[in-house]
C-alpha cells in the first residue's frame, strides 16, 4: 500500500526577475504488507532538465539508506531536447513485511510550460493520493482528470491561498496486455488562472511562440524559417 503527497508552490516573480516560479516537494511512503511487494524493492525517480531533482533521501523503516544505494544514471537519448534527461534508482535492498519504505526530495520547475501532470499507477493500492498548491490569493486551481468509473472523484479543498485534492483507498488492477499506458490509469493535472485567463503557454498560439523561443536559444533561424514557423503556427489556431 502506498501514500503519496506532492505540494506545489505557485510564486509570482517580481523586478528585476519577473515571471512565475513553480517549485515542488513529494514524499511517498510505501508500506510492505507481503513477500511478493518485498521483492525487488526500488524506486526510479526521474530528473529532467526542467525539473531538476535536489534534496533527495530515502529510509528503510527509520535508517536512512545509504547515498551509495541512490544511482544516477543517464539513459541514451538522440534527442536533442531529452538528451539531458536523467534517473534516480533507489535501491531499498530486500524489506521484511511490515516495513515501511519512505522517499522525499524537491524541485524547482524551468517555468509553467512545464507544469507536471499525475499519474495514480496499478503497482500497489494507494491508501491516499495528495496534492496541495500554495497560489497567490487571486490565483484560481482547477484539475483536468481522466480517470475510470472504477474510481471514486476526489475531494477538493479550497482556501484563500491554496488548493488541495484528496483520492483516497484507489485500487490495485492488473495493467492490460498490449496496453503500454494501462498502468497509469488515473491522470491529474493542475491548471492555473488569474481574471479567467490561463497562466502558462496554452493553446497552439502561445505553445508555438513558446517553442519558437526555444529553437532561437538552440540554433539560428533564419528570417525565412521564421516566418514559415508563424504561418504554421497561425494555421494550426485557426
Amino acid at each position: 500500500a502506498q501514500t503519496e503527497r506532492y505540494v506545489l508552490t505557485l510564486r509570482e516573480g517580481r523586478k528585476p526577475a519577473p515571471g512565475w516560479r513553480l517549485s515542488e516537494t513529494v514524499n511517498i511512503t510505501r508500506a510492505i504488507l507481503s513477500p511478493r511487494a518485498a521483492r525487488g524493492a526500488s524506486y526510479v525517480v526521474a530528473d529532467p532538465y526542467f525539473a531538476r531533482v535536489h534534496e533527495l533521501k530515502a529510509w528503510r523503516g527509520k535508517e536512512a539508506v545509504e547515498s551509495a544505494a541512490v544511482v544516477h544514471l543517464t539513459p541514451p537519448s538522440a534527442d536533442v531536447f531529452l538528451s539531458s534527461f536523467r534517473l534516480y534508482r533507489i535501491d531499498f535492498g530486500v524489506p521484511r513485511v511490515g516495513e515501511k519504505l519512505h522517499h522525499r526530495f524537491q524541485r524547482r520547475y524551468a517555468g509553467l510550460a512545464f507544469l507536471p501532470s499525475y499519474t495514480i499507477g496499478t503497482v500497489d493500492r494507494v491508501e491516499r493520493f495528495e496534492l496541495l498548491v500554495h497560489h497567490p490569493r487571486d490565483v484560481r486551481v482547477d484539475f483536468d482528470l481522466q480517470l475510470p468509473k472504477t474510481v471514486s472523484k476526489p475531494r477538493i479543498v479550497r482556501k484563500e491561498s491554496s488548493t488541495q485534492l484528496v483520492f483516497s483507498d484507489v485500487p490495485r488492477i492488473e495493467a492490460l496486455p498490449y496496453l503500454p499506458a494501462s498502468h497509469q490509469f488515473v491522470r491529474v493535472r493542475p491548471r492555473f488562472s488569474r481574471g479567467g485567463q490561463v497562466l502558462g503557454p496554452v493553446g497552439a498560439k502561445a505553445l508555438g511562440g513558446w517553442y519558437g523561443q526555444q529553437l532561437h536559444r538552440l540554433v539560428k533561424i533564419s528570417k525565412r524559417e521564421t516566418l514559415r514557423a508563424k504561418a504554421l503556427v497561425k494555421g494550426a489556431s485557426s
